[in-house]
């Protein structure tokens, strides 16, 4: 079926990370898979309050493999949790919604630019949608669109293939 992660994000904004790490999409800061929920130290003091996992899932089946596992979730009191089909990276958007992504960047997902494809194995700042005020994100494979307040402004980045990005091409960025 493939292979994906879990955030989980605490009532008192802790994060927790668990499955794949392989392109530092857990966020500790190395590559390693973990098969219980670590806390994301880099994010301790940081007041996250909702992360947007993406995983891989089969193309053969409706079942992704990274679904919530209720019991964890019910434990920790998550305030707010997402997961979503998608790629090898995640998404952490912070109180003041501020958005941070690590993981697999070789095709454009995290947003840190387009010279920037490197991954990233702890979270870092989205410094474009800085000025930005930021109220929704949804990834794909490999690719992001986050909406903003301000007109319902819609940004998008990552691999355009098959026009994810909406922009009429099917490059990245």
């Amino acid at each position: 079926m493939g292979y994906g992660h879990v955030l989980a994000v605490t009532y008192d904004h802790a994060v927790f990370s668990w499955g794949e790490g392989g392109c530092g999409q857990l966020g500790h800061g190395d590559t390693v898979s973990h098969h219980s929920p670590q806390l994301v130290e880099t994010l301790k003091n940081r007041p996250i309050v909702r992360c947007v996992c993406v995983c891989v899932c089969s193309m053969y089946t409706s079942l992704c493999v990274c679904m919530c596992v209720h019991t964890f979730l019910m434990c920790m009191y998550v305030c707010l949790f997402r997961v979503e089909c998608g790629g090898e990276f995640s998404i952490f958007i912070s109180d003041n919604r501020i958005i941070m992504s690590c993981g697999r960047g070789d095709r454009g997902a995290l947003g840190h630019g387009p010279t920037s494809l490197d991954n990233c194995t702890k979270p870092k700042l989205i410094e474009e949608l800085l000025s930005l005020d930021t109220v929704g994100v949804a990834c794909g494979e490999a690719h992001v669109v986050a909406i903003t307040s301000e007109g319902g402004g819609v940004f998008t980045w990552g691999d355009g293939k098959h026009g994810c990005l909406g922009n009429g091409k099917e490059d990245m960025w």
